[in-house]
């Protein structure tokens, strides 16, 4: 049956080590002005024999020079069930014929730090899905640790980081912020491999420059694909320093000016026809108007005796008008309050028309913008009207 630090030892990943001892600490903690007991395991180890007064620098082993502490040294590993685990350990100074004197090796170090590898690849993975202040607040360290335990883990997994500018086929290049106010950083994207390759702050022209003169010129002709937004400095830049690469826009951007382009013929065929709408009126008013002065100075003629020229245009104005007026319809007026316009029920019926398809086409932004699967029976019909009234903007 297996011992409880051999136990301990499998489950915290501690190798390279003999846990010798184990103990449970209660220290007092002082967090934003409160103080309270912590409870925090310490874990007693000694590296193997053959890992011990090891160089840290050529990892040979060296005679002992003294002990450079006269109290244990603690490395923290990540948590048990929400309680800090601590590996004590009191290293010793070695020295080294070729580097002099140093710390011995430690074999659960990341680099050296004061943490365990585990411990480091935690809070990375951590800081890439929340805030680095959640981060600090859920492990119980400092906010600065945070950054230096992402160095340390980035340090040992990539150490040289130039290594994602090889065999680059198709990239994506592109601007965002990293903080308030105007200041970006340049992001370049390698979209075969699904990794960010190059990050430099700024944006424009001279910074993209950077990435392309950091490329060979056997590199750069092996570029194929160089994706982004429309930005003019990328063009320039594709052209001038990868001359096989073909310039490709963004699904995003395209979307972006497709609507914006759709979004102002919408509002140009509203307004012509709220300017039809206002138009017709109009010209309603204006012959209402006609007709009302004609019967007006008609009344005050004589009607005896052979009517004059003036009476025969008069009739011919009011005939006109009767004809225009029985075209249109004799639909009986709605019931409810007058309307403040004197028209007939044919012209008012028309007008409604005219300005319930200035109300449709206003309101057609987002069943325009729609796939004609997606869109609701209300915004179908819309369409439908659109298609029919106005060809240009359903074009």
């Amino acid at each position: 049956m297996a011992s409880t630090l051999s136990i301990l030892k499998t489950v915290l990943n501690l190798n390279g080590m003999h846990v010798t001892n184990c103990e449970t600490v209660s220290v007092s903690v002082n967090r934003y002005g409160d103080t309270y007991q912590q409870t925090r395991i310490h874990v007693h180890a000694r590296p193997f024999r053959r890992l011990q007064n090891l160089c840290p620098v050529c990892k040979k082993k060296c005679p002992g020079y003294d002990t450079k502490h006269k109290t244990e040294s603690t490395w923290r590993a990540p948590n048990l069930n929400g309680v800090p685990i601590h590996i004590c350990y009191r290293p010793r100074r070695i020295k080294c014929p070729e580097h002099g004197v140093h710390t011995e090796f430690i074999p659960w170090a990341d680099g050296n730090t004061r943490f365990t590898e585990d411990f480091c690849n935690e809070v990375a993975w951590m800081v890439c899905r929340m805030s680095r202040s959640a981060v600090a607040l859920f492990e119980d360290i400092d906010w600065r640790t945070v950054g230096n335990c992402i160095k340390a883990a980035h340090n040992r997994i990539e150490p040289d980081v130039t290594v994602r500018m090889r065999n680059l086929r198709r990239i994506c290049v592109d601007e965002t912020s990293y903080r308030k106010g105007f200041s970006y950083i340049t992001v370049v994207y390698d979209m075969d491999l699904n990794r960010v390759v190059w990050i430099h702050e700024g944006n424009g022209l001279e910074i993209f420059r950077l990435f392309c003169k950091e490329l060979t010129e056997e590199e750069r002709q092996k570029i194929e694909i160089v994706a982004g937004d429309g930005a003019k400095w990328i063009d320039t830049c594709v052209s001038e320093y990868f001359p096989n690469a073909a310039r490709c826009i963004d699904f995003f951007h395209v979307a972006e000016w497709a609507n914006e382009k759709l979004d102002k013929v919408r509002a140009a065929t509203a307004a012509k026809a709220a300017r039809e709408f206002e138009r017709q009126k109009r010209i309603y008013q204006e012959t209402e108007a006609k007709a009302q002065a004609a019967k007006k100075e008609l009344a005050a003629m004589p009607k005896r005796g052979r009517p004059s020229k003036r009476k025969q245009e008069l009739l011919a104005i009011l005939a006109a008008h009767k004809a225009e007026t029985a075209a249109e319809g004799t639909d009986s007026p709605k019931r409810g309050r007058p309307r403040k316009e004197k028209f007939n029920a044919g012209q008012q019926k028309n007008l409604d028309r005219m300005k319930e398809a200035v109300k449709t086409v206003k309101g057609s932004k987002h069943a325009l913008g729609h796939n004609p699967e997606n869109c609701t029976d209300a915004q179908t019909e819309r369409i439908r009207l659109i298609e029919n009234s106005y060809p240009d903007l359903y074009r």
